[in-house]
């Protein structure tokens, strides 16, 4: 008895032609009682199965044309009549489109949506100024319009952040007036670890956030560099902890 895995004897080994023979013999005789495995190989229809077959494909086929009458009539029902007739307003040329499509076409080409934006351009409903960023598109406001609007819904982990007054306030040259100050009167040296020259950052001893006046006092500045700065308890996220827990 063959056991699973386990190799058979007579692999490798090619048969005979007295073998062949005896198989090609038994299946010829088998294939005259039972149905072939592949069908009408290797045979032919008669005229009279060639007649019945067309008979029966003559209203039951795909391809036959009483098929192809109906889905022609399917497709007027589902699709042509249901179509909307649209006019493009530059070209005045006729299309008809489906309902999905009817909803979404303003025109009937890039060529014509061109031309209307060359007429009639999108305007701040604000300021009347021209429209030409898409995030601005959006809210129908210009960049100088629709900046209030973003930075008083910006949201961040679940706070809302009222101003960016902080961010403005360290771009201005005052800023960089006394940026510069400071590393001049260290010499660009880190006041903590005293390496010189390197990546270095202008800290404000207190935080540049919670004192205001004292943003731009030479007194409340000094020089460190970018690791001796991560330290420091006033350092970005830092500070924002400390005043919580206080």
């Amino acid at each position: 008895m063959a056991q699973k895995g386990a190799t058979p004897w007579n692999k490798g080994i090619p048969r005979t032609e007295a073998v062949k023979k005896k198989l090609s013999d038994y299946r010829k005789e088998y294939y005259k009682t039972h149905e072939h495995p592949r069908g009408m190989l290797g045979k032919k229809h008669t005229e009279e199965a060639k007649r019945k077959i067309r008979e029966n494909a003559s209203g039951t086929s795909y391809f036959s044309k009483k098929a192809i009458e109906k889905g022609r009539e399917t497709f007027k029902r589902n699709t042509i009549a249901r179509r909307i007739l649209f006019v493009c307003p530059i070209c005045k040329s006729e299309k008809l489109l489906s309902p999905q499509r009817f909803s979404r076409r303003k025109h009937c080409s890039y060529k014509c949506a061109g031309i209307a934006k060359r007429i009639k351009p999108s305007l701040c409903i604000k300021c009347g100024s021209k429209l030409t960023k898409s995030k601005e598109n959006k809210y129908k406001l210009c960049w100088k319009c629709v900046w209030p609007y973003l930075v008083a819904n910006r949201k961040n982990n679940g706070y809302v952040y009222r101003t960016s007054e902080n961010r403005q306030a360290r771009s201005t040259s005052k800023y960089q007036r006394w940026r510069n100050r400071v590393f001049k009167r260290d010499n660009y040296i880190c006041q903590m670890c005293f390496g010189r020259g390197g990546k270095l950052q202008a800290d404000h001893i207190k935080p540049f956030a919670f004192f205001p006046k004292l943003r731009f006092v030479l007194s409340n500045g000094r020089t460190l560099c970018v690791e001796c700065h991560k330290t420091t308890d006033t350092y970005l996220k830092n500070t924002y902890i400390n005043d919580k827990n206080n």
